[in-house]
């Protein structure tokens, strides 16, 4: 997966902001991010959002990536019908093709 990296102190970032969040910096390099981690929480969305209604019922994952970095993702239609995610459990974040890279999967090894 890729990630935004701040040039000025170095800061690993997911989102698309328009400055780092720690020093201000507005210049960033593409990083290649391994996307193995650890699953910290998740949640099941059963009544989404409007714009949301043809994904219901859909899981939300939160990973810290093994640097550290915090990932938010969604899981796959099919893994979130049969999955019994845990806490604590390895899990593998990566971009979705033909989407932005800010809409992540999550899939548990």
């Amino acid at each position: 997966m890729v990630i935004r990296r701040c040039q000025s102190c170095g800061h690993p970032s997911v989102t698309p902001l328009p400055v780092c969040p720690i020093c201000l910096g507005d210049t960033f390099d593409a990083v290649h991010q391994d996307g193995n981690g650890t699953c910290l929480s998740w949640t099941r969305i059963r009544r989404p959002a409007t714009d949301f209604k043809c994904a219901e019922p859909f899981i939300v994952a939160v990973a810290r990536l093994q640097n550290g970095t915090l990932v938010t993702g969604r899981l796959a239609q099919a893994e979130a019908a049969d999955t019994a995610l845990e806490i604590g459990a390895p899990v593998v974040v990566t971009n979705q093709a033909n989407e932005p890279p800010v809409i992540r999967r999550v899939r548990p090894l």
